[in-house]
């Protein structure tokens, strides 16, 4: 659920009701994240095409959405979606646009693709010029597709978050990432504490913090919890550390009372499953 204040007098430890959310329902992340599964999906691999008219009857209608309609959406689709309706392009990013929300149609790119680390950061690249056109951010999304990847096939934490770890080929070197992204690579999470560690709106702020949170965590929930409270953007540091957490740690390690509080959990399960079964089809291919 969306938390707006900055930071939390009372630590969060459990799911709250937002001001545009009941408890339970989720925000714009996860509804990024479901648009580009469903895509990945029905239209079999990657179709920008595809990927921007979901995100656009996102905006328009409210699709998959727990409200009904859409809620806090970022200026930086909004002008994407407007560019892809006149134009039909979907290559149409800001150049300007470094938010973190960015990250998000990264996590289903990575499990359809788990099984082709390479293929799986190509996409992940392009799914991010579509609506942020510019090196922090397209990097940012290749590093973390390649960290989802290694916890979606039990890579060992502590090697996972080696300097420069990458799923494929060796290890990243420095002129391939943006130097943002480079330290964070290099561990720069591993020495920080908040307030210096905070989920700020920037990609580079909040991959850092939910690596951060990731790191120091024990526990899907554990992770999760450290997410949440750090200041800044709660709900996407939150969303995008449960997506790397739950890959690590698996749905067994899902609290109950958080997956009977979730709405609609039927229709995030029923997807979830479809793409894990459609990502080891592509693997049998």
């Amino acid at each position: 659920e969306e938390i707006k204040e900055d930071s939390f007098m009372i630590p969060i430890t459990d799911f709250k009701k937002g001001p545009d959310f009941p408890v339970g329902a989720w925000t714009d992340d996860t509804t990024v994240v479901l648009c580009t599964a469903e895509s990945l999906l029905e239209r079999g691999g990657f179709d920008p095409e595809d990927q921007m008219e979901r995100l656009s009857r996102w905006i328009d209608e409210g699709y998959l959405t727990t409200v009904e309609k859409s809620v806090k959406v970022r200026d930086s689709f909004k002008q994407a979606v407007e560019i892809f309706k006149k134009s039909k392009d979907p290559w149409c990013g800001c150049k300007k646009a470094v938010g973190n929300e960015v990250l998000l149609r990264v996590i289903p790119i990575a499990i359809y693709y788990m099984d082709d680390p390479e293929k799986a950061l190509f996409y992940a690249k392009k799914a991010a010029s579509m609506t942020h056109g510019n090196k922090l951010s397209i990097d940012a999304c290749a590093y973390f597709a390649g960290i989802l990847i290694g916890a979606i096939t039990g890579v060992p934490k502590e090697e996972l978050l080696s300097p420069c770890w990458r799923p494929y080929g060796g290890k990243w070197k420095e002129h391939e990432l943006h130097p943002e992204i480079w330290n964070i690579a290099m561990g720069s999470f591993k020495d920080k504490e908040p307030p210096e560690i905070k989920a700020g709106r920037r990609v580079s702020n909040t991959l850092e913090a939910v690596l951060w949170a990731f790191h120091r965590g024990i526990s899907f929930e554990n992770c999760v919890l450290k997410a949440v409270n750090l200041e800044g953007d709660a709900d996407t540091a939150a969303a995008l550390c449960g997506a790397l957490a739950g890959a690590y740690y698996g749905q067994s390690g899902i609290p109950d009372r958080w997956g009977g509080k979730l709405y609609k959990s039927q229709l995030v399960l029923d997807i979830a499953e479809r793409l894990y079964r459609a990502a080891v089809g592509v693997r049998r291919e």
